[in-house]
């Protein structure tokens, strides 16, 4: 396929601690990673932008733009959709939800090497603090066994089915290797998923005119909202009326 005739696709990453955006148009790959923990408000519209004037496109010319759909992080996916759905809004250019677990398990596939011929299932896991992951099983070639759950490793093990060697990687796998057996599981050193891995899966869905609508689109979240009590000392004493409250 030609440069002319490839889809020009935006994906932004923000589901997990850094954020992260890649352009696609034929060859050409540009890329922005943010370094900085939980920065998304600060520099995600700058490299959005920046990638952009590297490749010599304005926002109406893209094709699409995919956004990282979760689970992970609740901010950074409140950030990442609100960004992305007033870009599209703006442009008319079209939104694609990428599952974030899927794209995770793509990583798996491609930096284990791993060949449809072999039996294997990937399971890619994202911190959801403690000792909880969020998690997805899936077989060779992105076939999803079950849906985004969230899974206490000191409770249950992830779902993996017999006779399946486990591949697992993601901000979530550090913790696992303490429980997981290596005779089944194989820990592959990916700890985060970037916006050029939502790259393959925002395509096929582009092809496939999977397209969002950018009024009533959310996050993918897999569990409720939860605030946490605040540590800070209440301006007076014991009363509740003035003790703040903070988000998880």
């Amino acid at each position: 396929m030609s440069a002319s005739t490839s889809p020009k696709l935006l994906a932004v990453e923000t589901s997990d601690a850094y954020s992260s955006v890649a352009l696609w148009h034929g060859d050409e790959l540009y890329v922005r990673e943010s370094t900085v923990h939980n920065d998304h408000a600060e520099v995600l519209t700058s490299m959005i932008e920046a990638v952009l004037t590297e490749a010599g496109l304005a926002l109406r010319d893209l094709s699409a733009i995919g956004i990282s759909q979760g689970p992970g992080s609740y901010t950074g996916l409140r950030i990442g959709y609100a960004t992305v759905k007033g870009l599209c809004f703006a442009s008319g250019v079209p939104l694609i939800a990428v599952p974030t677990l899927a794209a995770l398990a793509a990583a798996i596939e491609r930096e284990a090497k791993l060949t449809p011929e072999e039996n294997y299932c990937c399971v890619p896991m994202i911190d959801a603090r403690r000792m909880e992951v969020y998690t997805q099983t899936f077989m060779p070639g992105i076939q999803a066994l079950s849906v985004a759950y969230p899974c206490i490793l000191d409770n249950d093990l992830p779902q993996r089915p017999p006779n399946r060697h486990a591949y697992y990687a993601g901000s979530g796998a550090a913790k696992a290797k303490a429980v997981l057996p290596s005779e089944d599981w194989t820990f592959v050193d990916y700890p985060i998923v970037r916006a050029k891995d939502l790259l393959g899966i925002l395509e096929a869905r582009y092809w496939d005119q999977l397209f969002e609508d950018i009024a009533y689109t959310e996050p993918l979240y897999v569990k409720d909202f939860e605030a946490t009590p605040s540590r800070r000392t209440p301006l007076c004493g014991s009363c509740s009326e003035h003790t703040d409250s903070g988000t998880k």
